[in-house]
């Protein structure tokens, strides 16, 4: 998966490592939430601190109490992390595996 692969829907919010999107999966159609976390300025400590998020996400994947991961890259500016998401009719939006 690339970013090529995604609509983006709409800007979410952003945390203390980095912007988070609403998009859809051009193919499939599977609206996604998606986590765009910059490289720059990140040290080695930081860049693995991502890396340990998606193992753990990996891991936790068959977890009913934990968001599944779809997806998870990166290129040359940012990580990456895709997880399944839902907008209810009362505009709440929930991820699911």
């Amino acid at each position: 998966m690339n970013t090529a692969d995604l609509q983006v829907l709409r800007f979410l919010g952003e945390g203390t490592s980095g912007k988070v999107y609403l998009v859809k999966d051009r193919m499939s159609k599977v609206k996604l939430a998606l986590k765009v976390i910059p490289k720059k300025g990140r040290n080695d400590y930081a860049q693995n601190a991502v890396v340990k998020e998606r193992n753990i996400a990996v891991k936790l994947a068959n977890s009913p109490w934990f968001v599944n991961i779809w997806a998870a890259w990166h290129d040359q500016l940012h990580f990456y992390i895709a997880m399944v998401c839902v907008i209810f009719s009362t505009g709440v939006l929930g991820c699911f595996s």
